[in-house]
This record gives structure tokens, C-alpha cells and sequence, in this order.
């Protein structure tokens, strides 16, 4: 898959999660998995998570990391089979 049919497949996976109401978006990632939990707990409790983080906030995903049934990926690595896979896509402010 080349560069074009990539961004092309990764604009209409989110533009479905958009339509189906699956975007959230947070304000901030916290080192804690418990504070993680509680601030995503109706999120978890409809589905499984995909966390869209900058390379910069890599390092502070640890809050994120070990949730049950979530995954982390950094945007510039984003594919259009992850976006699809998860029920919700959560991206950061």
C-alpha cells in the first residue's frame, strides 16, 4: 500500500468512527492507571480502546498502557486496520 492509499484508507476509517459517534477526545494522560480507569470507565465499559498519541507523549502513556482492552499507538504510525479493529479511538487535545 503506498503513501496516497494509505491516508486515503485512514481518512475514511476515522470518517466512519465520526459518523458512528466513536471519537473522544481528553485533555491530559496521567502516569496513574487508576486515575486512567476512572476518567475513561464509560468508555471501557461499551468497548475496546484505541489511544492516538503524539511521539511527545509517548513516554506518559503509562497511565494508558495497562488498561484492559485499550492500545496505544502513535498517530505517525497509524493504520487504517488498527482505527477499524477498536470500537472507540481516543485522541488527546
Amino acid at each position: 500500500m503506498n503513501a496516497s492509499e494509505r491516508r486515503l484508507g485512514l481518512a475514511s476509517a476515522l470518517s466512519l468512527k465520526a459518523a458512528a459517534d466513536q471519537i473522544r477526545i481528553i485533555t491530559t494522560l496521567t502516569q496513574k492507571t487508576g486515575e486512567m480507569a476512572l476518567a475513561l470507565h464509560d468508555i471501557i465499559a461499551e468497548g475496546t480502546i484505541l489511544f492516538i498519541i503524539t511521539p511527545e507523549e509517548k513516554t506518559k502513556n503509562r497511565g494508558i498502557r495497562n488498561l484492559a482492552h485499550s492500545h496505544v499507538d502513535v498517530v505517525t504510525h497509524l493504520s487504517p486496520s488498527e482505527v477499524l479493529k477498536y470500537d472507540f479511538c481516543v485522541f488527546t487535545q
